[in-house]
């Protein structure tokens, strides 16, 4: 009894996400996403779920582009963030894609060879002039010293977060994705 007792409690707990600021490395942001407990003025059935997240961002000097790594402790994903154009291509992806931790931490040269592949990707799905991508691309390239020291952040951070830099990079969802009853298995981990 008192087992279903206390599972009926959990459900009138209200969890938040609460952002903190880590560090700051140039044009690099690292926070992190904590949950904590709220006492709302009423009862809460059922709440949103709240996962603990790491983030690393690179934001443009105007703040209208900018780059992510989000770790949850099982996956890190890395994306873009840009003014979308009307008419979205589908290779377009705005959720971003799964990567792992390698053996060591990202590097300058690591950071400038996606200069390439940020101008592609913001040429291809953002409402931004050709001239201006390649502005953001020199702006993007010139952060790459702070990349490193950023990645040496971003990697010690999530290894006292979540206790290992394993993530998985490839999921296999139940035929009924997007349905209530849908699931993702992880197929494959890597870091």
């Amino acid at each position: 009894m008192l087992i279903i007792l206390a599972l009926l409690a959990q459900d009138y707990m209200l969890r938040d996400s609460q952002t903190s600021p880590v560090a700051a490395y140039g044009a690099f942001r690292l926070e992190r996403e904590d949950c904590v407990e709220s006492n709302p003025p009423v009862a809460v059935l059922h709440y949103a779920a709240c996962v603990a997240k790491l983030r690393l961002t690179w934001s443009s000097a105007d703040g209208k582009i900018s780059a992510l790594y989000e770790d949850d402790g099982e996956t890190l994903t890395r994306s873009y963030r840009y003014p979308i154009r009307a008419n979205l291509p589908d290779t377009c992806v705005l959720g971003g894609y799964y990567t792992a931790y390698r053996a060591r931490p990202g590097s300058a040269r690591d950071w400038r060879s996606g200069t390439k592949a940020f101008g592609l990707t913001l040429a291809r799905c953002s409402a931004i002039e050709p001239e201006q991508i390649k502005a953001y691309q020199a702006e993007f390239a010139d952060a790459a010293l702070d990349y490193e020291r950023a990645a040496v952040g971003l990697r010690s951070v999530a290894s006292s977060m979540f206790k290992s830099l394993r993530r998985c990079t490839q999921l296999k969802y139940s035929p009924r994705h997007g349905g209530p009853d849908a699931t993702a298995t992880c197929t494959r981990r890597e870091g």
